[in-house]
């Protein structure tokens, strides 16, 4: 056989086998998995001189034309059974401020207006939310809050109520009281308004306030709905009513579509987002949709100092038992953010190797940065007893030298010498003598 070709098969099995064991050295734990978490959404909130009585014009008013939509994308609730069988998915909401009353705009597909609430019907309604304090609460699968939120909900059944609309079947006798409840308050209290303001804390916990300043009112035509929900910027009660400042803070929506069965905790929920409130200084006007809003905090950051590096982000939600994602890889000398956030109970993670501990409350957020500037493999385990299976909450972190090229380099000369040493061996007994 030509040397030539027994040189060419030598070298490509030693390639081959090579490229196999780098590709099983690089999988050796699992695939590797994108944690990076991605930046909110942003809505702006531009302060305008404008104000709007809630009339049936001012759905249509030139105010909205100004404001470019933010198209909000939504996610099942998949708590309660059955799951996944409807989804809005997207709603579009506009927002601004006139130094006195901050107003939304939201607008979503539906096919039909449900504006009941009876045994089996259920009405159309759509609610933000902002949480009580700095860091938003961790996300909840029941009600969407694992800690203190001010939620404004507007239903259609009480939008029907109070500007009109309502369905006839109830309107018969509706001060009629019974004998047995003459004279004891236990009817219902006249309706007054389209919105309900509500303080959830964990799931179970919907509590209506008292009084409010919220108002509302929504039209539903050609399959979708527009809604209107206005308030005050800022009320007396700081401890229970969200306080909307100019700044940024966080913010999340929810939609219900009642004649597909949503109800209660059944509903379509965005992640949080980040609400940027102008002021009359800093306002700019409209924004410029969601491509404008997603490069609202990356634009932020090319405009600090070049020599200042940003960490990448990574989110690990720990959950009776078991964190999510177990399992993280890095690059040497990578600064990341390990972001821990608790789904259920108390926990804790202490990271072997780099001697860093985190614990953090049921349904909060808790951060450290660190320069991945060890290699190898580094379990993390929770720090906190939070069950009778605690022990055996373990994950681990993967910190790999950048070498694919020198891994490259080094099996290329291995397959040139072993080639080489193959073709002089080859040369020695094709030139050694014979023996009769």
């Amino acid at each position: 056989m030509n040397r030539g070709v027994v040189f060419l098969i030598i070298l490509l099995t030693v390639v081959v086998f090579a490229g196999l064991v780098q590709y099983g050295w690089t999988n050796r734990w699992g695939g590797k998995m994108d944690t990076t978490v991605e930046p909110p959404l942003v809505l702006a909130m531009p302060q305008l001189d404008k104000s709007l009585s809630l009339d049936d014009s001012d759905f249509t008013d030139d105010v909205w034309r100004t404001l470019a939509p933010l198209a909000v994308p939504m996610m099942h609730q998949v708590t309660q059974k059955p799951h996944g069988q409807h989804l809005v998915r997207a709603v579009n909401v506009r927002s601004f401020h006139n130094g006195k009353d901050v107003y939304f705009l939201f607008e979503w597909k539906d096919d039909a207006a449900s504006r009941v609430h009876d045994i089996d019907e259920f009405p159309d309604g759509v609610a933000v939310g902002f949480p009580l304090g700095g860091e938003p609460p961790a996300m909840s699968i029941m009600m969407g809050f694992q800690s203190a939120v001010n939620i404004w909900q507007w239903k259609a059944n009480l939008d029907a109520a109070v500007w009109g609309g309502a369905d006839e079947r109830f309107t018969a006798n509706t001060n009629y009281l019974y004998v047995p409840t003459a004279g004891v308050p236990t009817a219902d209290e006249p309706i007054t308004s389209a919105c309900q303001d509500l303080i959830a804390t964990r799931p179970g916990t919907l509590t209506p306030k008292e009084t409010t300043a919220l108002t509302g009112r929504g039209q539903w035509s050609d399959g979708a709905w527009r809604v209107i929900i206005k308030r005050p910027l800022t009320t007396g009660d700081a401890e229970r009513d969200a306080q909307v400042k100019p700044g940024k803070m966080h913010v999340v929506f929810a939609v219900w579509d009642g004649s597909k069965g949503d109800r209660g905790s059944r509903k379509s929920l965005s992640e949080w987002l980040i609400l940027d409130v102008k002021s009359s200084e800093s306002a700019d006007g409209a924004q410029a949709g969601r491509s404008l809003a997603t490069m609202d905090l990356p634009m932020l950051a090319a405009a600090a100092p070049a020599e200042k590096e940003e960490p990448r982000i990574i989110e690990i939600q720990a959950k009776r038992f078991e964190y999510t994602p177990s399992e993280i890889t890095l690059q040497k000398n990578e600064l990341v953010t390990l972001r821990l956030v608790s789904m259920d109970v108390a926990h804790g993670l202490y990271l072997d190797g780099y001697d860093i501990n985190m614990n953090v409350e049921a349904g909060e957020t808790t951060t450290r940065t660190l320069r991945a500037d060890k290699t190898g493999r580094f379990s993390f385990r929770c720090s906190v007893t939070c069950g009778p299976f605690h022990p055996y909450m373990i994950g681990y972190m993967n910190v790999e030298p950048n070498t694919r090229f020198h891994i490259f380099v080094g099996v290329a000369a291995a397959a040139g010498l072993i080639a080489l040493v193959s073709a002089l061996v080859m040369r020695t007994k094709k030139e050694a003598p014979q023996n009769d």
